[in-house]
This record gives structure tokens, sequence and C-alpha cells, in this order.
């Protein structure tokens, strides 16, 4: 009995040990598995950085050539403000050279945002009229017809691209409305000249003729297409830029289910080596021990209690003294 309550204790220690062992191995493989995770997530965090720094940076550099854009459009407008009313009151004949010239003078890519003023058209012309003023300045300006003047090419695109334009429903309804919108807005500054003036008691002299106000009309109609164009530039500019933020997110969610697609695999197969050195590792046991074959380990379900010797007081003699006996020997007779 002794041998096997021995033998259960060895059993048992083993037992304790192998449990203990593996549980370190498992601890062990999840501290290598943390850390894998905290250099994922660490490296993650950097190279999120690292795009939000480059996204600060571009926008920033953005922002600094929107702003220099826009700087250099205004001394544009305020420069061209300047040559609106001379080349308003020029008159352009009808010629090859002075109709290419109109085309592509000076601030021309502020000027032929007006696509009636590109074909010489009021706003209420009809598609009929659109049609036969673009034939006549086509084959007037047309590069075939004017191979010596460079420009002539420029000045063909610039009417074919007011056409098309115009050809367009939604486009035309939008030149018309911008046109009206230009007319309100005289009307309006000159109420108010005449109201400030009345309030200064001040004399007020407009000329109230209709070329002078259709001139301010003109002038009017090229600020608010220049305004409609830069609104336009710069929602296209945040469009492509909200674009190429969700590309990159995109992006990013791909390359973190790739990776955790490939944590996956690795750890898929390292399971049979790790099944495997646990399994070498029970059979081995540790150094210096003795082997203990699992297998053959004895499995018992009751242990019984070890043995103790019970003593207890005893009346012996008559003169009171006890005595401590043995329950274990045999009493003699």
């Amino acid at each position: 009995m002794a041998t096997t309550a021995s033998n259960n204790i060895i059993n048992k220690n083993e037992t304790i040990k192998n449990e203990t062992i593996k549980n370190e191995t498992i601890k062990n493989e999840t501290i290598k598995n943390e850390t894998i995770k905290n250099e994922t997530i660490k490296n993650e965090t950097i190279k999120n950085e690292t795009i939000k720094n480059e996204t600060i940076k571009n926008e920033t550099i953005k922002n600094e050539t929107i702003k220099n854009e826009t700087q250099q459009l205004q001394s544009e407008n305020i420069a061209n403000s300047q040559l609106i009313p001379s080349i308003i009151e020029e008159n352009w004949p009808m010629t090859s050279d002075k109709q290419i010239e109109r085309l592509t003078r000076p601030g021309s890519a502020y000027f032929n945002l007006n696509h009636f003023e590109v074909l010489g058209l009021s706003a209420d012309s009809t598609h009929e009229e659109i049609k036969k003023k673009f034939r006549k300045l086509s084959l007037l300006i047309h590069p075939d017809k004017n191979p010596q003047n460079e420009k002539a090419q420029i000045a063909f695109d610039t009417i074919s691209k007011a056409y098309q334009c115009l050809q367009d429903s939604a486009t035309l309804t939008f030149c018309r409305e911008v046109v009206v919108e230009a007319r309100k807005r005289v009307e309006e500054e000159r109420k108010e000249k005449k109201i400030k003036a009345k309030k200064q008691s001040q004399e007020l002299n407009l000329d109230e003729s209709d070329i002078i106000i259709e001139q301010e009309v003109r002038i009017m109609t090229l600020k608010l297409f220049a305004e409609a164009e830069k609104r336009r530039q710069r929602t296209s500019e945040l469009e492509a830029a909200e674009r190429k933020r969700k590309r990159e997110a995109e992006l990013q969610k791909m390359e973190e289910s790739k990776r955790e697609a490939e944590l996956q695999k690795e750890w898929e197969l390292g399971r049979d080596a790790r099944v495997n050195d646990w399994r070498n590792f029970c059979q081995k046991g540790p150094k210096g021990k003795k082997q203990v074959d699992v297998n053959k380990r004895i499995r018992i379900g009751f242990r019984p209690p070890t043995l103790k010797v019970e003593t207890r007081p005893i009346n012996k003699f008559h003169s009171g003294s006890s005595a401590i006996i043995d329950t274990t020997q045999p009493e003699q007779t």
C-alpha cells in the first residue's frame, strides 16, 4: 500500500509538473502572439501616422497652390476688369485675323467663359441663330484657311467648345440665368448708388443710356461666369480629394485583411509543429528525471488514508496512574 501511495504521489507530481510546463508553453505562445500583435499594431500606427502626415502635407501644398492660384486669378480679374470696358467698346470687324485676335487676346481664358460672348450673340438667341453664327465663324477662322496664323487652331477650338456647350439644354439655361442675374445685379447696384447719393444729398449723374447699361451687364456677366468657374474647379478638386481618400481607405483595408489572412495561415501551419513539440516533451520528460510512461501510469479512483498509531489513556492500575498502550499490537495472555 505504501508503494502504491508513493507511486500515486510521484504520478501526481509528474502530472502537476506537466500541466505547469504545458501552461508555461501556452503562456509563452500567448506572449509571443501578443508581441506579434503589438508589433503589427505598432507598425500599423506608424504607417497610419505616416499616411496622415503625408495627407496633411499634401493638403498644405494643395491649399498653398489653391491660394496662389486664387491670388493670381484675382490679379488677373483686376487686370481684366480694367480691360473689359475698353475691349467691349471695341468694334471687332468680321475678318479672320481680327476674330482670331479677339478669341486669343490677353485674358481670353476669362472672357471666353461666356459662350454667348465667344460667338458674339445675345442671351436670347435661338438654336438656329447659334448654329448659323458658329458656321460663319468656323469658316472664317478655320486653321486650314489661316495656315499663316498659329493661333487659328486655338480660336477654332474656342468657338467649337462654346457651340457644343450651348447645344446642351442645361448649359444653355445656366448661361441665360447668369445673364439674367447679371442684369438684376446691375439694376440693384444702380438703385443703391441713387439711394446713397440721396442720403448724402449729393447729385448723381448716372448715364441711363441702353449702351452703358448693356456694357455694365456684360461686365457683370463675365464676373459671374468667373465666379461660377472658380466654384466648379473647387468642387472638382474636393471630389478628386474625396475619391483619393476613399481609394486609400480601401487599399488600407485590403492590406489589413491580407495581413490578417497571412498571420492566420502562419498560425495554422505551425499548429502541427507545436503539437509535436508538446508530445515529444511529454514522452521525454525533463532532463535528469526518471522517465515515466504516461500510458502506463496507474489510474485509481480511490486513495486509502495513511495509517496512524492510535494512543489513548487506560486505567490499568488501581493507583490511578495512566498508561499508553499500542492498540495495533495484540494483547499477550
